[in-house]
């Protein structure tokens, strides 16, 4: 788990920007940081480097809307994320195992497993339907207890077992 704020300022930094062209000094001038200390401090903390997180997040993204935005061309969804059509397919076969069309078509179903209930599933729908459920609400002061994740989402069912676990004290009837 990650628990430097200056990391995860990173992190959200790189997440809000995905679909742009975002350089490994445009996160660490973000922080206040140099690029070399930022980078080393980061690949300290999660073991994958500062280019190589940002490298697969955006193919992450991608894969979801190749999924997601099945009228989209792949050549404009590798431009979403800086990506040259011949280079987006190359750079998402290596992560993924297989070209983006293919992608595409193997992945048909949008029912995805739970990675915290083996027997529940859920499924994925546009990104306009998410946007319209999108609320914004004032809440009053509340508690939270955050700690973030870089890993296979694989394991996220354990990660979560033992974050509940760990922080199961904090947990009451109105929680």
């Amino acid at each position: 788990m990650i628990r430097d704020e200056l990391i995860n300022c990173g992190i959200d930094y790189i997440i809000e920007h995905l679909n742009e062209d975002i350089s490994i000094e445009d996160v660490a001038n973000h922080c206040n940081f140099s690029k070399y200390h930022f980078s080393r401090k980061f690949k300290e903390e999660t073991g994958e480097s500062l280019y190589a997180f940002i490298k697969r997040m955006k193919m992450n993204q991608s894969a979801i809307k190749l999924q997601l935005e099945k009228g989209k061309s792949i050549t404009d969804i590798g431009l979403d994320y800086g990506y040259e059509s011949t280079n987006f397919s190359a750079v998402f076969k290596k992560q993924h195992k297989v070209p983006p069309n293919k992608y595409r078509k193997i992945t048909t179903d949008t029912y995805f497993p739970s990675p915290f209930y083996q027997d529940n599933s859920y499924q994925f729908q546009s990104f306009e339907e998410y946007d319209k459920r999108i609320v914004i609400q004032e809440w009053d002061t509340c508690k939270v207890i955050y700690e973030r994740y870089v890993g296979n989402y694989i394991e996220l069912k354990d990660k979560w077992k033992t974050f509940s676990e760990k922080y199961n004290a904090y947990i009451q009837e109105d929680t």
